[in-house]
C-alpha cells in the first residue's frame, strides 16, 4: 500500500471546500507521500466546482456527480476515479490538525493486519476546547427471532445505529476498537472498500445510511472499527448545509443498509417496525430487495455472523453503550 487518495464529496459549499482542499494539499506536500486529492461536485449550483477545476493540478482532481444527490454516491463517483490503494474521505467544511493525515496513513499502513478494517480519527467542533474530542457509540434495539421488541421501544426493532460520546483517549496504545464511527475521517484500504464492499450502494439516496452501511457491514465480516489517537484530530465546521433531505429517503437508506448487515428478513423486521405507513415502508423494503439483490449476494460470502452474534460479543467486550429506550 503505497498511495493515498482523498476523496471530498461536496454540495454547495464555496468557500469552505477550499480551505479544506488546502488544508490537505500543504500537509501532503510537505511529506514523502505518493498522493492525490479528488472533489467531487455532487448537484452542485454554486461556484465552488467553477473555481476548483480552474486549480486542478495532476494531483488535484475537480469532478462532477450530477446523477442524483447522492452524498455515498459522490464519493463512489471519487472511488472510481482515483488511483490510491489506500482511500481518505472527509467532508468539505473540515480541516485536519497538523501532520494528522501523514501520520494517520503511515499508522495504518504499517499495522495494517493488527487494525483489520478501518482508522478514523477523532472528530471535534471548530473552535471546541482540546480534550472535548467525539467518537461513535452504538446504540441498538434486537428483537427475538418472531421480531418481537422486547424492550418496549419506541424506535425500530433489529435497529443498529450510533451517537456521538467522548472520546476515551487511551495513553499506552496509538488506537483503540470502537464499535462504529463517523466515515468523514474514514482511511479504509481499497482492498475492503471495493473488493469487499463493493462501494456503497448505488442505490443510497441524499443523506443518511451510508454509515450504518460501511460500520456494520464490515462488522458481520469481522474486520474492526479503530480510532487513531490524538492530537491527530479532524475539524469539523458545524453550520447549515445547502441542500435538503427527507425521512423517507432516509429510512429507505437505513433499509439498505439493514439488507446488506443483515439480508431480507433482518431487514424487514427493521422496515416494518420503523415509523411510517405500514404498506410504504413494506413496498420501500421490496423495493430494496430488488434493487440491492446482486450486491448483497457479492457481500453474503465475506459474512462471518449474524448483527445479534456480532451485537453480543460487543456488549460481552464492554464496547456497547446504549439500548434505545
Amino acid at each position: 500500500m503505497n498511495k493515498l487518495s482523498v476523496i471530498i464529496p461536496y454540495i454547495n459549499e464555496y468557500p469552505q471546500v477550499f480551505f479544506t482542499v488546502c488544508n490537505i494539499r500543504c500537509e501532503l506536500e510537505q511529506s514523502d507521500l505518493d498522493w492525490e486529492i479528488i472533489t467531487i461536485a455532487n448537484k452542485n449550483t454554486d461556484k465552488g466546482y467553477d473555481r476548483l477545476i480552474k486549480t486542478q493540478t495532476p494531483r488535484i482532481k475537480a469532478l462532477k456527480y450530477d446523477d442524483k444527490l447522492s452524498h455515498w454516491c459522490a464519493k463512489n463517483y471519487g472511488i472510481l476515479n482515483s488511483t490510491g490503494n489506500v482511500l481518505f474521505f472527509i467532508d468539505s467544511h473540515c480541516i485536519l490538525a497538523k501532520n494528522a493525515l501523514v501520520n494517520m496513513f503511515k499508522y495504518y499502513t504499517e499495522h495494517y493486519e493488527e487494525l483489520n478494517g478501518t482508522l478514523h480519527l477523532p472528530l471535534t467542533y471548530m473552535g471546541e476546547l482540546n480534550g472535548r474530542e467525539l467518537e461513535y457509540k452504538l446504540i441498538t434495539n434486537i428483537t427475538d427471532k418472531n421480531g418481537i421488541d422486547s424492550t418496549n421501544s419506541k424506535n425500530s426493532a433489529h435497529n443498529m445505529h450510533y451517537s456521538f460520546t467522548r472520546y476515551k483517549h487511551q495513553k499506552n496504545t496509538l488506537h483503540h476498537r470502537v464499535s462504529c464511527m463517523s466515515t468523514c475521517g474514514m482511511m479504509i484500504s481499497r482492498e475492503l472498500m471495493v473488493d469487499k464492499l463493493g462501494m456503497w450502494p448505488s442505490e443510497l439516496g441524499i443523506y443518511g445510511g451510508g454509515e450504518n452501511f460501511v460500520n456494520f457491514t464490515l462488522a458481520v465480516m469481522n474486520y474492526y472499527i479503530n480510532v487513531f489517537t490524538r492530537p491527530n484530530v479532524l475539524h469539523h465546521f458545524a453550520e447549515k448545509r445547502q441542500y435538503s433531505w427527507n425521512y423517507d429517503n432516509w429510512i429507505r437508506n437505513r433499509i439498505i443498509a439493514s439488507y446488506m448487515s443483515g439480508g431480507a428478513e433482518w431487514s424487514k423486521i427493521f422496515a416494518m417496525n420503523a415509523r411510517g405507513r405500514p404498506k410504504v415502508l413494506e413496498s420501500m423494503w421490496n423495493n430494496v430487495v430488488e434493487k440491492c439483490h446482486e450486491q448483497r449476494e457479492k457481500i453474503k460470502p465475506f459474512i462471518k455472523m449474524s448483527p445479534i452474534v456480532w451485537v453480543e460479543n460487543e456488549v460481552s467486550e464492554g464496547r456497547h453503550l446504549g439500548f434505545y429506550k
